[in-house]
């Protein structure tokens, strides 16, 4: 007996023959965009290829969308405190940064310092 497979690549259809990855925007976050579903040709007619892309695509997307959800986030208890701005109503958007920010290469280069120590080239360039 054959099983019939629907789906053999989560978040992906094939259409001509090419693999497409497919994603729903979840609700909360709809408003971001301007279609509840996020549709993106992996250009490629091959299984294996188009496994690879919708991993690091997915992941990609998720990662972007828990920023986006942190971004959007009450700080928790902003209510009771005296004389603090409503955080909520606060747009992170055009709030200005703090002056003593941080560059993301100098975090690369500690975070590599620190975690890759007694690791190989390819380490490095992942990071």
């Amino acid at each position: 007996m054959t099983k019939l497979l629907t789906k053999s690549i989560r978040h992906t259809f094939v259409r001509g023959g090419y693999f497409y990855f497919s994603r729903r925007v979840p609700a909360d976050l709809q408003h971001h965009y301007r279609y509840p579903r996020i549709v993106l040709g992996l250009r490629t007619r091959s299984e294996l290829r188009a496994r690879g892309q919708a991993v690091v695509t997915n992941a990609k997307l998720e990662t972007y969308w828990a920023q986006l959800r942190l971004v959007n986030a009450q700080l928790i208890g902003s209510k009771l405190l005296k004389h603090a701005p409503d955080v909520a109503n606060v747009d992170p958007t055009t709030a200005a940064a703090p002056v003593s920010s941080v560059k993301l290469s100098d975090a690369l280069a500690l975070y590599v310092n620190l975690k890759g120590k007694d690791r190989g080239k390819g380490f490095r360039i992942a990071a």
